[in-house]
């Protein structure tokens, strides 16, 4: 097997975590009146050891969040929850809900989908862009957004890293120093076969 991987010039290895499906799921939806109220439940959420499946905020004030274990267990922390933030709607049958924001449906029909590195702090100043649908996930750890052209300039000019999913030229910003990409590039494809890194400009 590893000389019909190398015949092709690229190996690959692979390891995977496995964690045992939860049992019970519920998410609870929270909306807030401002970004800044959303924010700082967050805050709060990220430092509780409460083993969230997902802790979202979609803009311009919801938190999602979703935990999952034994039914006695899972009840018991969205008890909690509640009790520490104040009402919500608790959505029982979720999973087609999470299939659909795994599979990133709220972007579509946007022409350009691209993947930003954030944190809660930067959060503010990523509103302030003019983006389209967005949804952040991992606690505001990452942005998913649906823009156009106007939106990703709007990225690069503010220095923000971004890689593009679906649309764009460039899937990449900022572009990985010639130093760094140059070695990597000929290491993992010696022949050429994969497009070149595209022009500056």
């Amino acid at each position: 097997m590893v000389g019909s991987l190398g015949a092709f010039g690229v190996m690959v290895a692979l390891s995977f975590k496995v964690f045992p499906k939860p049992r019970t799921t519920r998410t609870l939806r929270m909306r807030r009146e401002t970004l800044r109220e959303a924010l700082a439940d967050l805050e709060r959420l990220r430092l509780l050891p409460l083993d969230l499946l997902a802790l979202d905020l979609v803009p311009p004030a919801t938190l999602e969040l979703r935990l999952g274990g034994f039914e006695r267990s899972v009840e018991a922390r969205l008890g909690r929850l509640l009790d520490l933030l104040g009402e919500g709607e608790v959505l029982e049958e979720d999973e087609a809900h999470w299939q659909a924001v795994r599979d990133l449906a709220f972007l579509e029909g946007s022409p350009i989908w691209v993947k930003v590195p954030a944190k809660p702090h930067l959060i503010p100043e990523l509103e302030g862009l003019p983006l389209g649908p967005r949804r952040y996930l991992d606690g505001g750890e990452v942005l998913y957004a649906g823009t156009a052209e106007e939106g990703l300039k709007a990225l690069r000019e503010e220095g923000l890293p971004h890689l593009v999913l679906k649309g764009g030229e460039n899937p990449l910003s900022p572009e990985p120093p010639e130093a760094f990409y140059r070695p990597l590039k000929e290491a993992l494809d010696p022949r050429g076969r994969f497009p070149r890194r595209p022009s500056p400009g």
